[in-house]
This record gives C-alpha cells, structure tokens and sequence, in this order.
C-alpha cells in the first residue's frame, strides 16, 4: 500500500494518513510505504508486488471526501482526477507511464480521495479527514479478500 502526499498542503497529505493509520495494525505480508513525490520512485516501489493499492488526494471537483476507486490494470486513470498536484508528476501521469513502459504490477487499484483545500498546513479538511477511515476499511478488505473496487 502506497500513501501519497505532501505532509505540508492540508488535504494533498491524506494518502499519508491513510498509510500511517494502516501502519499502525501492523498487517501481515502488507508493506506499507508513504511517498512524498511521484515519480521513478514510485515506479520503483511496486516492483515485485502482486497487489499494489495507492491512496493520493484528488481534485475532480466533486465534493470534498468523495472517494474515487480505479482499476488501473483496467482503465486509464481519468485525465482530471488527479491534476491539481504538489508532485513533480502527477499520480496519473505515473501510473500511464508505467503502463506505457509496461512496468504496472498485475493488480493496481487505486483510491482518490476528493480534497477540499490545498493550501499550506498541517490539517486535513474535515470531509477528508472523515472519509480516511472509510478507505482504510476498504483497504482492509481488499488485503483480506484480494477483491476489487
């Protein structure tokens, strides 16, 4: 499970809230990494993993907390969802590039959680800050059941 965010822009931070919660019941055979840019990195973290789950921040303009679940072996991410990004690449420009290059683990789902500010700070919004316990529950289950979106 890979949590993506920039620790110092509010909402952008949730994919590394996600991953700390999920760190702390210390899963078995669940390698839980916090990312802070996307790029070669990334790609370079799921190399070797069966499953690979990615939790970043979107910004779609839907409303804020609204969790978006992608299938990234079986569709292209949307071009919209992840644009607003404080990476050097945006997540769904990673995970194209990696398809492109042939380098996407068998399975990738990945979870876009609506942000509602982006601004400097340390605090989630309180919509995004509710729908973290929502994903890591999905989370869980899918680790549990290997199932889908």
């Amino acid at each position: 499970m890979i949590g993506v965010g920039n620790e110092n822009r509010t909402d952008d931070a949730v994919g590394l809230h996600v991953a700390r919660r999920l760190r702390q019941l210390s899963l078995e055979n669940v390698m839980v990494i916090e990312e802070s840019r996307v790029g070669a990195d990334l790609l370079e973290s799921w190399k070797g993993a069966s499953l690979v789950i990615i939790v970043d921040a979107a910004s779609s303009g839907a409303k804020p907390g609204t969790v978006h679940c992608i299938d990234a072996r079986a569709q292209q991410i949307p071009r919209g969802l992840f644009h607003r990004s404080t990476h050097a690449l945006s997540l769904g420009d990673a995970i194209e590039l990696a398809r492109v290059m042939d380098q996407l683990p068998p399975r990738m789902l990945v979870y876009g959680i609506e942000g509602e500010e982006f601004k400097e700070g340390m605090e989630l919004s309180r919509p995004v800050e509710e729908s973290v316990d929502a994903v890591v529950e999905l989370v869980l289950n899918l680790v549990r059941a290997s199932g889908s979106c």
